[in-house]
């Protein structure tokens, strides 16, 4: 990835310890959204606001280091269609984590099920 080819090493980038997740987060209300292969996804709340923490979970020693992979490709993105992601934390009891824009709202599978008109369709953002 050229914009991070300047970086010698993923730990000049993020100084967070991807073992041991050390650190104070502030977040409150952490509740479960989807467990996944590698990642949890959770709503939490922090100042007032609302946030989406993605988190490695399972027994692979492998998986934080994915997170913090996913973490540092997605940084580098920015487009209208596309959260946000704000940083990569450690959060007790999560550990390390990625924190993102949360966005309420239906999954596209679950509003497909509702069989919505054209109309509906057509006005979807790509």
């Amino acid at each position: 990835m050229p914009f991070l080819e300047n970086f010698q090493t993923e730990s000049e980038l993020f100084p967070v310890d991807v073992k041991t997740g050390a650190g104070e987060s502030g977040y409150t209300a952490i509740t479960l959204l989807n467990r996944g292969t590698y990642a949890c996804t959770y709503r939490a709340v922090k100042n007032g606001r609302y946030y989406l923490l993605k988190s490695a979970c399972g027994d692979s020693p492998a998986f934080p280091g994915i997170l913090k992979r996913e973490y540092e490709i997605a940084s580098g993105l920015e487009h209208p269609n596309i959260a946000s992601v704000y940083a990569f934390e450690a959060i007790p009891g999560l550990g390390p984590s990625i924190v993102l824009e949360y966005v309420d709202g239906m999954e596209l599978t679950d509003f497909l099920g509702t069989r919505p008109i054209r109309q509906a369709l057509s006005e979807i953002p790509i």
